[in-house]
């Protein structure tokens, strides 16, 4: 009896940790990267979240005249863009289409707290950086999202209601994660009570942007049969992949070139060419 006190103990501090709006770790703090020796062109960007702090990025250009898609990446809860930099390079060298990838408030060169908050705020800073800044249309942004990243895709286009969505590995719901992953199960009101912050169900069932779903079938950090109720229950236009591979599907150079057809198909189906076109 007291065992099993004690582990419901830990559960609930770990639900109310998982459903703070400051329980995102962020990465390593660093005063710079060495850009030249990554590999690719690289421009470094400072912008300002709606706070006032100043945020960071990398914008690369895929090269040639004409205009392409931007992506704007949004990556998971845990490291900065460096520690993506392989899905970023995979992006980049699969899918024609200019990249900006952000390192999120208080994560690598970004200044600021990360929490929840703060991160919305820089999704649409980072948003209005490429509108107000680089003079790209908004329907020709396509927010990536991968695991928590695809919380901040569905809130931007909730808020910026022309640029797509394509979510790799996604996060359902914090709710779902609990059920799933807590030493023992929860109370449905416990979840209840503490699992709503990061809860995607909402925002799909009202988007209508168009969202692309990729997921692996063995991932073992958000369980795919949540990826599958998630789209479900999303608005249309929609469309999915799944594929036998893990968390963070773009991580995987194979697969980049597998997931990379379906995400230029769907980015070719809802931007057309002439409005990217110069």
């Amino acid at each position: 009896m007291r065992k099993r006190c004690v582990l419901l103990f830990f559960s609930i501090a770990l639900v109310l940790g998982c459903t703070s709006s400051k329980a995102i770790r962020g990465g390593e703090v660093v005063n710079g990267y060495n850009i030249s020796a990554l590999g690719l062109p690289i421009e470094e960007v400072s912008y300002k979240n709606s706070d006032g702090t100043d945020l960071y990025g990398w914008f690369m250009k895929k090269g040639g005249a004409r205009r392409v898609p931007t992506i704007l990446f949004l990556h998971g809860s845990h490291g900065n863009i460096l520690n993506y930099l392989s899905v970023i390079k995979n992006l980049h060298q699969t899918i024609d289409a200019d990249i900006f990838a952000c390192d999120f408030p208080g994560t690598g060169a970004s200044k600021g707290e990360m929490s929840l908050k703060s991160s919305y705020q820089m999704t649409l800073a980072a948003i209005d950086y490429l509108t107000n800044e680089r003079r790209i249309s908004q329907d020709t942004i396509v927010l990536y999202g991968t695991s928590m990243g695809a919380s901040l895709a569905f809130y931007g286009a909730s808020k910026r209601d022309r640029v797509l969505v394509v979510v790799d590995s996604g996060v359902t719901s914090a709710s779902d994660y609990l059920k799933a992953y807590t030493l023992i199960g929860l109370p449905d009101f416990l979840i209840r009570l503490f699992g709503e912050n990061f809860n995607n169900y909402p925002l799909v069932r009202n988007l209508k942007n168009p969202k692309l779903f990729l997921h692996g079938e063995e991932d073992g950090i958000i369980d795919i049969r949540y990826a599958r109720r998630l789209y479900e229950q999303a608005a249309e236009p929609k469309d999915f992949l799944w594929v036998k591979g893990g968390h963070v599907l773009f991580r995987n150079a194979n697969l980049a070139k597998e997931l990379s057809k379906k995400v230029r198909a769907f980015i070719e189906a809802h931007i057309s060419v002439q409005g990217v076109k110069q």
